[in-house]
């Protein structure tokens, strides 16, 4: 095998993996956006009315952090409810959230965690 064509395939191979790093954990190449990790947030706790997220909020290892607050009618109820998490994010993308206002209910529990993906900068699903 000659090393221009061992050069391709490892040229070929770091192409497959820079486009799977971008598809499955984004994040780690352009860091979280409030809008990315609020429909990641919403995704998981099927907050039926959105939501959105704040950098700056409590928790992180430096004190960091984010603030996101979801909206959704729990259990098909009338009334819409507001649950605001405080949320950590790392440097792969998936984030951990508390609640620190509001009584969570049907998917919005107590506590979440998940993982910003592609979908998510998109939009797509949820």
């Amino acid at each position: 095998m000659s090393a221009g064509r061992v050069f391709g395939i490892v040229l070929a191979l770091l192409a497959l993996a820079a486009i799977a790093l971008m598809v499955f954990r984004p994040a780690r190449v352009v860091g979280p956006s409030e809008d990315s990790l609020a429909h990641s947030l919403v995704s998981a706790a099927n907050a039926s009315e959105g939501g959105t997220c704040l950098e700056g909020g409590q928790g992180g290892k430096d004190g960091g952090g984010w603030l996101c607050r979801l909206r959704g009618r729990p259990d098909g109820a009338s009334d819409v409810r507001a649950v605001v998490y405080a949320v950590d994010v790392d440097g792969w993308g998936c984030w951990n959230a508390h609640v620190v206002q509001g009584r969570p209910g049907g998917g919005m529990t107590r506590t979440l965690d998940g993982c910003i993906t592609a979908a998510d900068f998109a939009r797509i699903g949820g």
